[in-house]
């Protein structure tokens, strides 16, 4: 269709002087209205020139009026309704003509604006007018992503306010589609630098600082510099062969801004991207033709980026793109990405949209494709903003142009003609369209339908989904997760599940992210569902993750394979395409298919099993709650099961290899127990209808909470009355409370993203103590927390700990989130947070939280808002449920006095690193607090004490008893110091009553003298809590250099006396800590000297231990030769005392005999609990020929599984003849033990700290440090490495203080 010129009558008097001044981007709107859609005289019958006549008549009744004339306002609004009243009169014979439609909006908006209301101005005042003309602040905070224009006249742009040309244009594109924002005309360019045409080939070059194009009549305007290197910018022609002019858009860092325009011949259009380091380049070739159909040339200003909202972009400040409607004018602002310190931080421009790539936005004027949207053709595309060189490309979504080629720099065909045929698809001209390694927020899974066929004869396994998924934002682009998946179909179905495309769509890879872009031709359309359909197929996995395989060996030989799921963190997209994400909760049903001989097991109960061909069956199972994708699990195995039912009807089964069925029953009444005491816990019917427990024999880590099947390596379900200890059973009874815990906490509420983990973990972990404590008190289970915290002050203690709440993107940072300060610390705060707003209010509070965020995700403050009884203001119910924000500060937990601010408090312990030290002194009645940061490797004297102190302080809710009273006395700690009145008559204060903050306590000025004396004369004054937390904490402080080790070997010397097993093991565990350390040195007579001084000082506390299985855990200890001379003879029948079993195995691998009896003992075992017991003692042997077969076992994997090689390493670098045997073992195969148990995983972790833990010399030090250095690469990566390094550095500097003081001591205790 051929454009002669303007045809529209009225448009001379449309541009006339007094009227382009003010509203002349209405006016070229309405050019381009009525020129765009047709060529010839207007025809008054059309809805163009119905317009035309509405706009003619406005104009005519406002061209006298301006914004300081009298009576404005009211003339104003008198032609806005006139206005308003013809455009929608024209609107309704325009049905689907967005343009027309939007201007009725905009219109009306405006009149809101202005206070016009039908009857007249609501308000005669008018100075708003200049200085407001579009607020949309409310209406766009929860509108998604469209383009929006922005109007501009260079002739206007220095002698006129900015605000004043664009309040009409403004009120004209309210409508969300088409919207501006007020401020937007203040940050305009100026008037763009025009280069005359040249028709010469034209380059970009690299320059420094700076990309431009280089041609032979460039003007000197953009000579940024000398040429040093260039690569030709390929502008094809069209499929008729036109040639056209062609000028270029450039980007320089010293000149942001400039710009010449861009021509060719040819009725499509390319778009050229090229990325030069952090710089971007364009060229586009529209019709040449259109140049000549008009004479005036007028920029319209429109928003880059796709402008998500009018608050954001005000505040990052827009980046401007002009438009003529003859040709393209392009101004772009310097965009670039900054560098960044942190593989975390998000730039500014990724902070702006929510973590997506830059949009952009292109838009083009009615000539050149008047069917789009009348007036405009769009061009949107992600733009990748990463900082490394490649060619980067715009898609197409403008509905009509659905077949638009935008070619890279080596384009591979023509471009398609913008006719809405459809090209043909493949990946050879497009690229990635997403950088980031989150998801973009603009397509929602709502239901996944899965169909997985695994096959255990070839280890393999094929599968489809269907994805449904709501789109919320116009694209071309479909991006999710895959990883090790071969796709070999993709489609898109519209909700009718009709074919968008009759082709497969391209499917883009990007194995650096783990994902995978499947491009639509047909425009994804925002506010649609859709239904995304991929088929794939895989090997089973090798490792632990993903859809792996397991096996297991009968008591005749035979090994049976089964296949089973582990998702989290990040593995389900190894099994299924997916949303793996856990913010993209979903509904999944799924089916599995599989041989008669094995069971499938999944999330949901079976609901019907069909006979698909060759005797093949399928399950298909109901369809689950909405969950994150982490969760879902299936299992196909020959398993056996026993099934009882709770109190509320819930069927819980527990699966075992068919031999190992009759351990499966202590589980089962744990299971029970637990569901049962939950649900009246949170007040919360568990959800589904039923719980499956199973033992997979192959599992890395203890257990898995997946909604509904929940999975366990055989020694956290298993239980063998035989075989298995009272440690094995409370371990048990530990686990499966921790995994129904998170059915609650974790599956009902799950965290937003990976950062926030410990809202899974910490409260699982300590709901493991509280559900123990509440059905299993025989276990005696707060020995359990005691020693958990103690575990988290030792990881906390250290500079390369990391605050509970840290950024977590790649897959390696998130698995290093489930960690010591995840699990421990978190449940340690929260055990102080309870005893703290106490029992009633904590548990309340977790009701709260649970009820109101059931199947969605929540954060850190959620939490705090729900535990202090805190609502939004649209939640608010008169306080029945929670408080409003503004009551909430008024009714504040009154805590000692003192009103509490319970995020602040919170805070600080969850988004700061460390625990406090709290040190304690007496002045008179007073008792003065200061406290620290507790490091154990930066003492005191050390020039680097002040800087590791800066920036750091805790809300600590500080509890202490003292000899004159039973009461324990309360006090909030907010300062770096503080002070008491505790009275001249207290003689000892105790601080932190029964541990129960998560602080350390350091006594000065005699306080530990004090201390020592009160436990060596009436040690039952303190309870065993309060004495056991004494002993570590003087221990910890002589670790740190705050107290002299004499100091705190004095201290425990009471413990002769001590009747109560955890003080008494606590401060034993120091004592073999110090000799194993000292065997490591070979400090043969400090060693002898220690070890006489164990046995004469506790040989009383030793004698009072038994043989039977009678007590607790701590209640068992005994010499065990004749014992295990009496197992052998028994071949093995021989039931030992299960709690010395290990003991007496450990002294019979001392002997080639009893090793190789053990072995074989182990091979044959089906107890779990005993193979563990075993594989312990067989590390304990001094024969380092052995030592190293059992590593080598491991890292095969047949006579010793893979899943126990990390504790295999970990117990034998804990022999003093195997540690160094270990730390080689480990640098001689790090690269087969990262590819088998993943980089930054547990086991990696627990290698690398356990291999190291016992370097104490400078030279091993050395060593380590060298190691780490040869895989930087790896090593930078891991925060187990800088752990790793700390820990060495403490050793070796407490020898250096320690050695020589402990030498003397246990001198004189000997004499």
């Amino acid at each position: 269709m051929g454009r002669a010129g303007c045809c529209c009558r009225g448009a001379e008097r449309l541009a006339s002087p007094s009227l382009v001044r003010r509203f002349r981007p209405l006016l070229l709107l309405i050019i381009a209205l009525c020129c765009g859609a047709h060529i010839g005289q207007c025809q008054v019958a059309t809805p163009q020139c119905r317009i035309q006549k509405c706009t003619t008549d406005f104009v005519s009744l406002t061209s006298h009026l301006t914004p300081a004339v009298d009576g404005f306002h009211t003339e104003f609004c008198k032609a806005l309704r006139a206005y308003s009243a013809c455009t929608q009169r024209t609107a309704k014979s325009c049905r689907g003509n967005l343009v027309f439609h939007s201007a009725v909006l905009g219109i009306s908006d405006l009149m809101s604006q202005r206070n016009c209301s039908r009857d007249g101005p609501t308000s005669s005042t008018h100075p708003e007018v200049r200085h407001e003309p579009c607020n949309y602040h409310s209406r766009t905070q929860h509108a998604h992503t469209h383009s929006h224009v922005h109007a501009h006249t260079h002739s206007h742009a220095h002698s006129h306010s900015h605000s004043r040309p664009g309040y009409l244009f403004c009120g004209l594109f309210g409508d969300p589609h088409l919207r501006t924002f007020k401020d937007s005309f203040q940050t305009l360019p100026q008037q763009p630098i025009r280069s005359p045409s040249y028709s010469s080939p034209m380059r970009v070059v690299q320059t420094r600082g700076s990309t431009r194009p280089v041609t032979d009549n460039l003007p000197a305007a953009f000579d940024d510099g000398t040429v040093s290197s260039g690569d030709p910018i390929h502008t094809s022609a069209g499929a008729d062969g036109a040639s056209g002019k062609v000028r270029a858009l450039w980007i320089s860092e010293r000149s942001p801004g400039r710009h010449v325009e861009l021509h060719a011949g040819y009725i499509g259009v390319t778009v050229i991207v090229r990325q030069l380091g952090r710089y971007l380049t364009l060229a586009v070739r529209i019709p040449e033709e259109l140049a000549q159909a008009y004479d005036a040339t007028q920029d319209l200003q429109l928003c880059l980026n796709g402008c998500p909202s009018g608050e954001r972009i005000d505040q990052a400040g827009h980046l401007p793109l002009p438009l003529s409607p003859p040709a393209l004018g392009l101004q772009l602002q310097q965009l670039r990405r900054p560098t960044y310190s942190s593989q975390t931080q998000a730039s500014p421009y990724e902070q702006l949209y929510d973590g997506q790539s830059l949009v952009t936005t292109v838009m083009m004027a009615t000539a050149l494709w008047p069917r789009c949207f009348l007036f405009t053709a769009m061009l949107w595309g992600v733009l990748d903003t990463t900082p490394s060189d490649g060619d980067l490309q715009l898609t197409s979504r403008c509905p009509l142009l659905k077949s638009l080629t935008i070619q890279t720099s080596k384009p591979t065909q023509s471009p398609q003609q913008a006719t809405g045929e459809q090209s043909s698809l493949g990946t050879g001209n497009l690229s990635f369209p997403w950088s980031r390694l989150r998801l973009p927020r603009y397509i929602i899974p709502l239901h996944y339908r899965l169909l997985l066929h695994p096959n255990l004869t070839s280890l393999s396994f094929t599968g489809s989904v269907q994805i449904e998924i709501d789109v919320q934002n116009n694209t071309n682009w479909i991006v999710l997760h895959s990883k090790g998946l071969d796709i070999t179909k993709a489609t898109i179905l519209n909700q009718d599940l009709g074919l968008l495309s009759d082709q497969v769509l391209p499917v883009l890879h990007n194995p650096s992210h783990e994902q995978i872009g499947i491009f639509s031709p047909w425009v994804l359309s925002s506010g649609q569902k859709y239904f995304l359909y991929i088929e794939f197929g895989a090997k089973l996995a090798e490792g632990f993750s993903g859809f792996y395989k397991s096996t297991y060996r009968t008591s005749t030989g035979e090994t049976r394979t089964l296949a089973s799921t582990h998702f989290e963190p990040t593995s389900a997209r190894m099994a299924f395409p997916c949303f793996d994400e856990p913010s993209f909760k979903a509904n999944f049903s799924i089916r599995v298919r599989r041989s008669p001989e094995y069971i499938a097991l999944s999330n949901m109960p079976v609901v019907k099993t069909v006979e698909v061909n060759d005797g093949i069956l399928e399950d298909r199972f109901d369809t689950s709650v909405k969950m994150s994708t982490y969760l879902v699990a299936f299992v196909i195995c020959d398993f056996k099961s026993v099934t009882a039912t709770t109190s509320s009807g819930v069927q819980v089964s527990i699966y075992a290899a068919p031999e190992k069925w009759q351990q499966t029953h202590y589980a089962l009444e744990v299971a029970v127990k637990m569901l049962d005491f939950y649900e009246e816990y949170f007040n919360i019917r568990y959800p589904l209808p039923k719980q499956d427990l199973i033992a997979i024999p192959d599992f890395q880590s203890g257990a898995m909470e997946n909604w509904g099947l929940t999975t366990y390596r055989e020694t956290s379900l298993l239980f063998d009355p035989l075989t298995s200890s009272i440690s094995d059973k409370l371990w048990v009874t530990l686990v499966i409370g921790h995994e129904l815990a998170h059915q609650w906490f974790g599956n009902l509420v799950t965290m937003e993203w990976w950062n926030d983990i410990w809202l899974n973990e910490g409260f699982a972990r300590y709901m493991e103590y509280i559900s123990v404590q509440a059905t299993y008190p025989d276990l005696k289970v707060e020995e359990y927390l005691l020693d958990m915290c103690f575990a988290a002050v030792g990881y906390d203690s250290f500079n390369s700990s990391r605050p509970i709440s840290s950024p977590a993107e790649n897959p390696t940072q998130i698995k290093q989130m489930f960690d010591t300060v995840s699990y421990d610390k978190g449940a340690c705060i929260l055990h102080m947070l309870r005893h703290f707003l106490t029992e009633d209010v904590f548990q309340s509070g977790l009701v709260r939280y649970l009820h109101k965020y059931s199947y969605r995700n929540a954060h850190n403050q959620d939490l705090w808002d729900s535990l202090a009884n805190t609502c939004s203001e649209e939640d608010f119910t008169s306080g029945k449920y929670c408080y409003s924000s503004s009551q909430a500060s008024k009714n504040a937990y009154l805590f000692a006095g003192e009103h509490l601010n319970l995020t602040a408090m919170m805070h600080t312990w969850t988004l700061q690193k460390g625990i406090p030290l709290v040190t304690v002194s007496r002045k008179g009645p007073l008792l003065l607090l200061r406290q620290d940061r507790f490091l154990r490797t930066v003492m005191p004297s050390d020039p680097l004490w002040s800087a590791s102190q800066q920036g750091f302080l805790w809300h600590i809710p500080l509890t202490y008893k003292t000899d004159a009273s039973s009461t324990v006395h309360r006090h909030l700690m907010t300062t770096h110091t503080d002070s008491i009145h505790i009275g001249e008559e207290v003689s000892w204060v105790k601080i932190n009553d029964d541990m129960t903050g998560y602080y350390v306590v350091h006594y000065e000025d005699g306080g530990w003298d004090e201390m020592t004396k009160l436990l060596s004369e009436n040690h039952t004054a303190l309870s065993y809590k309060d004495r056991t937390h004494l002993i570590h904490n003087a221990f910890q402080l002589v670790t740190a250099g705050h107290l002299p080790v004499n100091k705190a070997l004095d201290l425990i010397g009471y413990l002769r006396l001590e009747t109560h097993n955890v003080p008494l093991l606590q401060g034993l565990a120091y004592l073999s800590g110090f000799y194993q350390m000292i065997a490591f040195r070979n400090e043969s007579d400090l060693k002898s000297n220690l070890g006489t001084y164990i046995l004469r000082y506790f040989r009383s506390v030793i004698d009072q231990q038994t043989w039977s299985d009678m007590g607790s855990v701590s209640e068992r200890r005994l010499e065990a030769h004749q014992s295990f001379k009496d197992w052998l003879q028994s071949n093995g029948t021989l039931n030992l005392p299960t709690d010395v079993a290990t003991t007496v195995y450990s002294v019979g691998a001392q002997d080639d005999h009893g090793w190789a009896s053990l072995l074989h003992t182990y091979n044959i075992s089906l107890s779990a609990a005993q193979q563990s017991q075993i594989l312990f003692a067989l590390t304990c042997s001094k024969d380092t020929n052995k030592l190293l077969r059992l590593l080598q076992w491991g890292l095969e994997g047949k006579v010793i599984r893979s899943q126990d090689l990390s504790y295999l390493i970990r117990m034998v670098a804990r022999n003093s003849e195997g540690h160094h045997l270990a730390w080689k073992f480990v640098k001689k195969n790090w690269d087969t033990l990262v590819q088998k148990f993943q980089l930054g995983s547990s086991t990696i972790r627990n290698i690398i700290i356990g291999t190291t833990s016992h370097f104490s010399n400078p030279e091993e030090l050395t060593d380590v440090k060298l190691f780490f250095e040869s895989i930087k690469e790896e090593a930078s990566q891991l925060r187990a490495t800088q752990i790793a390094l700390e820990n060495i550095q403490k050793n070796v500097r407490w020898f250096q203080r320690n050695l020589e003081t402990l030498r003397n001591w246990l001198n004189k205790r000997m004499k």
